[in-house]
């Protein structure tokens, strides 16, 4: 039976959320980077970031972290992920690590980190094999984890702060606690 962590109060509700990506990381094995952290490197003008947002369009255009990248997974690769027998792929196929400053830190971020921690996986693999060996980086907790850290999210059209962040499906919607935010299955 799921829970319904919707009755709950913000203490539960956050805990639950953390148990639940934590679950994803195990899952993916991708190697994770706090929103915290994320927020910090964004702010030091030394350090060159590429974010990959690897949600969908419907999701991405509603809003994403400042400056990402979107790269769409498909459904087909995704299920190769999850079911263990292949890597995710995108609409758009992987892209070329020569076009990342190699200095900069690459990290990928979708709702809850599930999509971007084989995100992470797909990017490093495909680079190795052209003989590019850099990290990846996943989100921990994705755009939901960002929001609740009190990080901004934009309007990836305009560049301007947005107020709403969708959650791919309802069960993701109780989690976004951020005050001044709205969970939404829709633009």
């Amino acid at each position: 039976r799921r829970r319904d962590v919707a009755a709950e109060g913000p203490a539960e509700i956050a805990e639950a959320y953390e148990e639940m990506c934590k679950g994803y990381d195990r899952q993916t094995g991708a190697a994770q980077v706090s929103a915290q952290e994320l927020q910090a490197w964004l702010q030091d003008p030394d350090q060159q970031v590429v974010i990959f947002d690897v949600r969908g369009k419907n999701e991405h255009w509603v809003s994403s972290l400042p400056g990402a990248r979107l790269l769409v997974p498909t459904a087909a690769g995704m299920a190769k992920a999850m079911s263990g027998v292949g890597r995710l792929s995108f609409e758009t196929g992987i892209p070329s690590a020569d076009t990342i400053p190699p200095d900069a830190k690459v990290v990928c971020h979708c709702t809850a980190g599930l999509r971007s921690g084989y995100a992470c996986a797909a990017l490093q693999d495909e680079w190795k094999k052209k003989g590019v060996n850099r990290s990846v980086l996943n989100l921990h907790g994705g755009i939901i984890s960002w929001v609740n850290a009190g990080a901004q999210v934009v309007d990836p059209r305009t560049g301007e702060s947005a107020a709403t962040v969708h959650t791919f499906g309802q069960k993701w919607q109780p989690y976004v606690q951020a005050e001044g935010v709205e969970a939404v299955l829709s633009p």
